[in-house]
């Protein structure tokens, strides 16, 4: 089942502040949806008829102005819309009148032994992901799309549900049943180990094919394995826009998990974002109004922020977005799955990652948080900075108690703050609380 997009104030674990003074240039645009009857990207078999790039909102702020603002919107429209289409799996799509070979078309000829010709980006996005595979032994995993497609169906379920709403409203977070053990199992068994992903996605560098090989249980009839971009697509779009107007002052606003930025804001003017309290987003689950969230719940939308200037991308990954709290167990279920077990890791309520590359960003922040424990994640990200030449740095969010405590490496002490609370005017008592890695 496609996943609906949720109201935009009950996804938000990012959110930029506007305390600074307004700019001398200022525009903001934002990507339209795709249709099967207008544009030059349009979808093919959608019983929508109509389908949100990336399934969110993606917001540019532009602070230097462009030669031509309506060019450089189209642009901006036409690119986002353009990679979505490459890197979808639900959907077939043409561009400018021409049917494109995508992410479904791969996964449609899953035991086909077919090589599939596709687009040069298409190719070296899926090129790096396998890296990535191979090198966090699939708790990154870019053949995880049948448990993907499982879990977020299940919280779908959970989200359009009553049956369990007096318990939820009861415990402050949404409570569902789980799937089957015999259903997980048979979707785990679909995901192929980071040890034989080689031999299940072959890859022709010289004519740009990829064959995506049956293997194991999944036999390519009743059973098939997927492909999934959803922690790597949206982040190599921005990363291929901004590189395109690198003369620009932009922040990329990509569905609020990720933010990149290419410059400093104005001359040397950091930005100032806020991150979202995890325990106010966990909440929406039951309300879907941030108005009410609050006073029901006596909790504050935010209570962290940080500035920072230059070129950087900001990716967070958590459960409290897509989730619930399963009946059986009591256990967190959320839309982020390690494909080693085919069940959400609940250490970390969050894990959020700086890089200088949007593409990385989300491979990462995905991959640490379902490690089982802060020093395992710390391993594991130098690691990743090693192998694919990166400076990422993470900060991991751990609920204690009542409190949510944000783990931070010494280099960004200084750089994360919880807020005043008189300077801001938070209602309720603050929860969060900033903690240095091994002191």
């Amino acid at each position: 089942m496609k996943r609906k997009l949720l109201l935009l104030s009950a996804i938000v674990p990012l959110l930029l502040t506007s305390c600074e003074k307004e700019d001398s240039y200022f525009k903001q645009f934002s990507v339209s949806n795709i249709t099967s009857d207008t544009g030059r990207v349009r979808v093919v078999d959608s019983i929508y008829g109509t389908v949100s790039p990336f399934d969110t909102q993606i917001l540019l702020q532009l602070y230097s102005s462009p030669s031509n603002a309506i060019t450089f919107s189209q642009d901006f429209d036409f690119l986002i819309k353009k990679y979505h289409a490459l890197f979808d799996r639900y959907y077939s799509y043409t561009i400018d009148g021409e049917k494109i070979n995508n992410v479904k078309t791969i996964n449609d000829s899953y035991g086909t032994n077919e090589a599939i010709k596709v687009d040069d980006i298409l190719f070296e996005t899926l090129k790096e992901a396998i890296e990535f595979t191979k090198e966090t032994n699939g708790l990154f995993n870019i053949a995880s799309g049948k448990l993907a497609t499982l879990w977020a169906n299940q919280i779908t379920q959970a989200k359009s549900s009553d049956s369990y709403s007096q318990e939820s409203y009861a415990a402050g977070r949404l409570i569902y049943h789980d799937p089957a053990d015999d259903v997980i199992q048979k979707a785990t068994t679909c995901t192929p180990s980071a040890d034989i992903i080689d031999e299940v996605l072959v890859l022709d560098s010289k004519n740009k094919t990829v064959t995506f090989k049956s293997f194991g249980g999944c036999d390519g009839k009743d059973n098939k394995a997927e492909l999934t971009f959803g922690a790597v697509g949206k982040g190599r779009a921005v990363d291929l826009f901004i590189d395109n107007y690198s003369d620009y002052s932009i922040l990329i606003n990509a569905g609020q998990s990720s933010v990149k930025t290419n410059k400093f804001k104005k001359g040397q003017e950091p930005w100032s974002l806020e991150i979202a309290n995890p325990k106010f987003n966990e909440k929406m689950s039951i309300l879907f109004d941030s108005y009410l969230v609050g006073s029901y719940f006596k909790v504050n939308s935010a209570e962290v922020y940080f500035r920072k200037g230059g070129n950087f991308n900001f990716s967070t990954s958590g459960y409290y977005n897509n989730y619930y709290q399963s009946y059986q167990t009591g256990k967190i279920r959320s839309h982020i799955v390690n494909p080693q077990t085919g069940y959400s890791e609940t250490t970390f309520d969050a894990v959020s990652v700086f890089t200088d590359n949007s593409t990385y960003g989300d491979m990462y922040s995905t991959a640490l948080t379902n490690t089982k424990s802060i020093d395992e994640a710390q391993e594991l990200l130098a690691k990743l900075n090693k192998k694919f030449k990166q400076n990422a740095v993470a900060f991991y969010i751990v609920k204690e108690g009542e409190k949510e405590i944000y783990y931070v490496p010494d280099s960004l002490k200084d750089v994360l703050q919880v807020k005043d609370k008189k300077k801001y005017n938070l209602n309720y008592d603050i929860v969060s609380e900033i903690r240095v890695i091994g002191e």
